[in-house]
């Protein structure tokens, strides 16, 4: 998760706040896969309740993760089509596999809230 000096890929404007770096990281270390490229994704999730599958409303962020093949065979195919699959971000190489979601993070803060992972402004602080 650690940038490669020779390897690094472009700096994307985003930050994390310190707990959500925190996560991030505890998020690698959980995982059995080694190496790990956290992904950072954004979708809606479904739950089953009473045996009825239900959608939620809202669009989520949530971090994923690639193992080392997976990675390389996304590279390939996000290369070829010329847009960049991964960016740093406060130090860590990031995969944000949503292209069209780059505006949306660009300039925000990462942040937790009560519903879990969200794009808050950005405050002089962070």
């Amino acid at each position: 998760m650690q940038l490669d000096a020779v390897m690094a890929p472009p700096p994307f404007d985003l930050t994390f706040t310190d707990d959500v770096r925190r996560e991030c990281l505890a998020f690698v270390d959980r995982s059995s896969e080694r190496p790990l490229t956290v992904a950072l994704m954004k979708a809606r999730s479904t739950i089953t309740k009473n045996g009825r599958r239900i959608e939620d409303p809202v669009e989520r962020w949530y971090f994923a993760g690639y193992g080392a093949q997976q990675l390389k065979d996304l590279e390939a195919a996000y290369t070829e089509r010329g847009v960049p699959l991964l960016h740093e971000i406060c130090g860590f190489v990031i995969a944000i596999p949503q292209p069209h979601l780059l505006s949306e993070l660009k300039g925000r803060t990462l942040a937790r809230d009560s519903t879990g992972l969200a794009l808050v402004d950005r405050n002089d602080g962070i």
